[in-house]
């Protein structure tokens, strides 16, 4: 098991914080998280990863330690944010995990600058129907906004039960602490997701793919379909609802790693 660090990137925009895990030189992989989470969700599976990968993983400007934006115009805007955090650590070539809104975002990358993605794996992919998007805009844009009688905290806290993270109340709470911080950033986010047709993305996206889910998250159907859209993308089926790299850190590292030692090398690996 490695040691995770954090430390902070200079960007145009403002800071990027990251975590990171792994020796020098190891082949990079970078990650991406679901809304309104931060890189801290990762910890557990980096730690697994930390003794064959250089692992970085990044707070999306607006969540976590990042940079506050006042907009977030479109998911591709995301991606253009953080590919900059990842020039900011001289990172030339580099596989993408990204979960939820992360893999969202590391879609756009892979289609931006696919010369420099060795790799893509999206856990719980973003593939919804028009009725879909309208639901999701309703449930997913704004669970809770702060106010003087702190009631919202309350809200906050049920808004996260259903979303799965009450199975531990450790990762309750560092949820917890994760969404206040991002009350303002979360419909913004929310809303770029809804917008973007990440259907029509990964359907021409020419790096190869790894699509991951369990069976209890949210997306399960959007898993289903990605699959039959890419049935060319190795998948795997790992356990832990919405949370996976929290609740089954085992099974998403060992999956991620097989399809990366699977990748070809190219110059600059």
């Amino acid at each position: 098991m490695g040691t995770v660090s954090r430390g902070y990137v200079h960007t145009p925009g403002g800071q990027v914080h990251y975590r990171t895990a792994g020796p020098a030189g190891a082949p990079v992989v970078a990650f991406f998280h679901q809304t309104a989470s931060s890189s801290r969700m990762f910890e557990l599976v980096m730690a697994e990863l930390a003794g064959e990968f250089r692992c970085y993983a990044f707070d999306t400007p607006g969540f976590g330690q990042s940079w506050q934006p006042r907009e977030v115009p479109s998911v591709a805007w995301l991606g253009e944010r953080l590919v900059e955090a990842i020039d900011a650590l001289g990172v030339d070539r580099f596989v993408v995990c990204g979960h939820h809104t992360g893999g969202c975002v590391g879609l756009e990358i892979a289609l931006a600058v696919p010369a420099r993605v060795r790799g893509l794996s999206i856990i719980g992919p973003v593939t919804p129907t028009a009725a879909e998007r309208e639901q999701y805009s309703k449930v997913f844009l704004e669970p809770f906004r702060p106010e003087a009688s702190g009631e919202f905290l309350k809200t906050a806290w049920e808004y996260l039960r259903t979303i799965g993270a009450g199975t531990n109340v450790d990762l309750h709470t560092a949820e917890l602490v994760d969404h206040l911080i991002a009350w303002r950033s979360m419909p913004l986010a929310f809303g770029a997701v809804w917008r973007q047709d990440a259907a029509a993305g990964l359907a021409k996206v020419t790096v190869p793919l790894q699509l991951m889910c369990s069976k209890d998250d949210v997306l399960w159907p959007m898993f289903a379909r990605a699959c039959e859209l890419r049935p060319d993308a190795r998948t795997a089926i790992v356990e832990g609802g919405d949370y996976q790299p929290d609740r089954d850190p085992a099974r998403v590292a060992r999956a991620l790693a097989e399809f990366v030692r699977e990748l070809p090398r190219g110059g600059g690996d």
